[in-house]
């Protein structure tokens, strides 16, 4: 039998009303009261129906997005091209940013609540608890940023370790001695690489750059060769400066005898940020050390030299994750499902 609204109203401890307020976004609540509702709903296994919301208001034909900000050269490029695969569609785009934060992208669900928007494409930069209530919107949702959804939402993920591998491999068979910039900062020292982190590194199934260092790690498994833990350098984030101070340690490994001549670089962030630590500490691009990035956002092709760089389709990415949110928002009902976009190398001036 179905799950009624009044079903989540006695689970909840509220009024059906209070129950319909909280699934469309209107009436005046706490939190604490909607986040009981929500979790009602998720225990319940209570879904809306869209269509029929749809017959009774009409479709405002507007899909949410939300992003962290737009301080990573990536999130611009993923925006436009979410706005635009919309606009295909016959969709407008509204945008929340959560960055400033303390809370991160749980605190802007009031905010979606309040928005006119027929489902939300979020945009993840942390793991997502199972309990989280953004899993239990009452409107559609679909994942993206690389981080998984419990099975509670549909999921589009970047092609992390396949790429990784491929860009690692490719380095590895030109004879280089690759390093990694931009591995999660929890798994490195000032050393590197610690041992205790390979089990886990091996298990990473999700969050980008966890899952990057893994197709890192795995090739030269494949190849019967040991990554060297001085290659290995960490990072709080994934930014430009993040990227300098990484590398300037990767620099200073090197002085110290460290062989080195070409660094995977966990996104164009990073590898923009490499290279301009390589520059001030006057070694050369591509000559003297070779840099890849991950992304191909528009920075790469004009940053000095050009960046050689994993191209992930991001056009590819937004497209599969607006189809889905429409086809949620048309009433598709089939189980969630996470999708996975194709990847390319492209060569540019800053490997040789």
């Amino acid at each position: 039998m179905a799950v009624t609204m009044q079903d989540v109203a006695r689970e909840a401890g509220v009024s059906a009303k209070t129950v319909s307020n909280a699934v469309n976004g209107t009436g005046r609540m706490s939190t604490e009261t909607r986040r009981r509702v929500q979790d009602a709903m998720a225990r319940l296994g209570y879904h809306v129906n869209r269509s029929a919301q749809t017959l009774r208001r009409g479709a405002a034909r507007m899909i949410g997005l939300a992003m962290p900000g737009f301080g990573q050269p990536f999130c611009a490029t993923y925006c436009d091209n979410v706005i635009a695969a919309a606009t295909r569609r016959g969709y407008g785009t509204a945008i929340l940013t959560y960055a400033s934060r303390a809370d991160g992208i749980e605190g802007i669900i009031e905010e979606t609540h309040r928005m006119d928007a027929d489902g939300w494409i979020l945009f993840s930069n942390r793991p997502i608890p199972s309990s989280s209530p953004l899993l239990a919107q009452g409107c559609p949702i679909v994942i993206t940023g690389d981080y998984l959804s419990h099975g509670r939402a549909d999921v589009v993920m970047m092609p992390n370790v396949e790429a990784a591998a491929h860009v690692t491999g490719w380095l590895l068979d030109r004879g280089r001695t690759v390093a990694f910039a931009g591995a999660p900062e929890q798994w490195c020292d000032d050393r590197g690489l610690m041992d205790a982190a390979m089990a886990d590194i091996l298990r990473a199934r999700e969050a980008g750059a966890a899952m990057r260092l893994r197709g890192y790690v795995e090739e030269f498994g494949r190849r019967g060769l040991d990554v060297d833990a001085r290659l290995v350098a960490g990072s709080h984030s994934m930014g430009v400066d993040d990227g300098i101070r990484a590398t300037e340690r990767l620099i200073e490994r090197r002085a110290g005898g460290v062989a080195l001549d070409a660094i995977v670089c966990a996104n164009d962030a990073v590898a923009i940020g490499a290279m301009t630590a390589l520059r001030r500490a006057g070694l050369d691009v591509p000559g003297d050390v070779e840099v890849t990035g991950f992304d191909n956002a528009s920075a790469a092709e004009y940053a000095m030299p050009p960046l050689t760089t994993i191209d992930p389709d991001i056009p590819q990415y937004a497209q599969l994750a607006v189809d889905r949110l429409i086809a949620r928002i048309d009433g598709d009902e089939s189980a969630a499902r996470t999708f996975v976009t194709d990847f390319r190398l492209v060569e540019r001036e800053s490997t040789r």
